[in-house]
């Protein structure tokens, strides 16, 4: 039995595609000057139209897209903002870093590739869209400048400021900013979460009603999601999903400020712009609206697009399964840095992005994306841990409470057709690759859980964002 799970856990890792335009194939890694994250929160990669959606959701990313790398399958560790972040700041997932939901925060001893680039004597400044997460979860460690909304400043009764704020504080920042230092800004924008109320103009931008959008909503509907909740509250759900798509399509246009500025600024000469989510949303995918507890596609898969102002591997389209744990190796890789694993004591298990395009030299790792979902630390009895792997065919998700699923995701890409005790092969050796990564990356020495305070745990609970 061992060797039919293994010799399928190949199958599962094959078949792994790159598709590639006006691509370079060098293996000299050229450094960068400046390094620009940017993170949305809650945007779903099928929601992009740069992945395909017909809506004309982010036609600036389109746009940056097109000129830099896309890579149609990345994955996110979780669907949780604070446990996402500290993956893509860290390298590590959330069972190494421990950071397991909202609230959590940030151990010290782990290292973060701000902390790395600032002793590279970059200058590190951060601007995030949301109050009580990043500061509280300890995540602004290694910032010379860390910019988060007070709770007064945010919209009322919720804990965020608009994108064309965060947009506004940003460029403010930088005209007193010298192009001399090199630079790793972190802007991080809100708006796709819910509640969706997206400003004027962006509120009008699409028309779940029109004539022109009808194809669209019987696809949606009746084609793609054969799914009871959103046939049963069609109209509910047009006004809901054309809300959130207006949210999507205003951050996009203040991306596209952002850039602009940063262009005559003189910021973009040598620059790496990497822009991703940090999780999805349900949107009524397997009767479910939000995200945090469920580790679907729909919550899981982000958009990925790295691109870089001096137009090198433009073009590139890569169909190939990549983590936001690559993330950190990836902006070390081309900033010179190096990751301390003696400081960080913890393995990393990303691997730079650059094995793919540059498609010379050591090549990038065949992946099965690992996620996950634990239980709130209050609710422990509950025990319904989660825990996904996948492959470029097979899903397979494993519960702790209640029956495991798999999906077959060639022939069932929203995972409606559950093949649990189906496919046993693939089934086995998946299940078998899944529990060894969870021993493996829990480790002997696994940090406890570090809760922030009180007061800033009743501000989450407002949100919505924990129990």
């Amino acid at each position: 039995m061992k060797k039919k799970g293994l010799i399928s856990l190949r199958v599962v890792l094959s078949g792994v595609g790159i598709l590639m335009a006006a691509c370079q194939t060098t293996n000299e890694v050229s450094e960068v000057e400046n390094v620009v994250l940017v993170t949305i929160d809650t945007i779903r990669a099928d929601h992009c139209s740069f992945h395909g959606y017909a809506r004309e959701t982010t036609p600036f990313l389109k746009q940056l897209a097109a000129q830099g790398i896309l890579f149609n399958r990345a994955f996110a560790s979780t669907a949780t903002t604070a446990p996402s972040h500290a993956t893509m700041l860290t390298g590590l997932y959330p069972l190494q870093h421990n950071v397991q939901r909202n609230g959590h925060r940030l151990n010290d001893r782990f290292l973060t590739i701000t902390e790395i680039l600032r002793s590279k004597r970059f200058f590190t400044a951060a601007f995030v869209g949301t109050y009580g997460i990043f500061g509280p979860g300890n995540l602004h460690q290694g910032f010379n400048y860390f910019d988060e909304p007070r709770k007064e400043d945010c919209l009322p009764s919720l804990l965020y400021r608009p994108a064309e704020q965060t947009t506004q504080k940003v460029m403010r920042w930088l005209s007193d900013f010298g192009d001399s230092q090199r630079l790793f800004l972190w802007v991080h924008f809100f708006d796709p979460h819910a509640p969706y109320s997206p400003p004027k103009p962006h509120n009008s931008t699409f028309s779940p009603g029109s004539v022109q959008e009808r194809e669209m909503w019987v696809k949606y509907f009746s084609q793609e999601r054969n799914n009871k909740y959103l046939l049963a509250h069609q109209t509910k759900m047009m006004r809901y999903i054309t809300a959130y798509d207006g949210e999507i399509h205003y951050v996009d246009q203040e991306i596209k400020r952002l850039f602009e500025f940063m262009t005559q600024k003189g910021l973009n000469r040598n620059s790496m712009w990497i822009v991703t989510g940090d999780h999805g949303e349900g949107l009524g995918n397997h009767d479910f609206l939000w995200h945090a507890t469920r580790i679907y596609n729909e919550q899981l898969r982000t958009p990925l697009i790295v691109h870089f102002t001096d137009g090198r591997y433009g073009g590139a389209v890569i169909d190939r399964i990549v983590e936001h744990t690559d993330i950190v190796p990836t902006i070390a890789e081309y900033t010179g840095a190096e990751v301390d694993l003696g400081l960080q004591k913890k393995p990393l298990y990303g691997t730079s992005l650059g094995r793919v395009w540059r498609q010379s030299g050591e090549p990038f790792p065949a992946k099965l994306a690992f996620s996950q979902r634990e239980a709130p630390a209050a609710n422990e009895e509950r025990d319904d841990r989660q825990y996904a792997v996948q492959g470029p065919q097979f899903k397979f998700i494993y519960r702790t409470k209640g029956s495991s699923e798999l999906f077959n995701l060639k022939e069932d890409p929203y995972e409606m057709n559950n093949l649990e005790g189906t496919e046993r092969i693939e089934e086995n050796a998946l299940r078998q690759y899944i529990v060894s990564e969870i021993h493996k990356l829990r480790g002997a020495d696994a940090t406890p859980v570090e809760p922030v305070d009180r007061k800033t745990i009743e501000d989450l609970k407002s949100l919505g964002y924990i129990q």
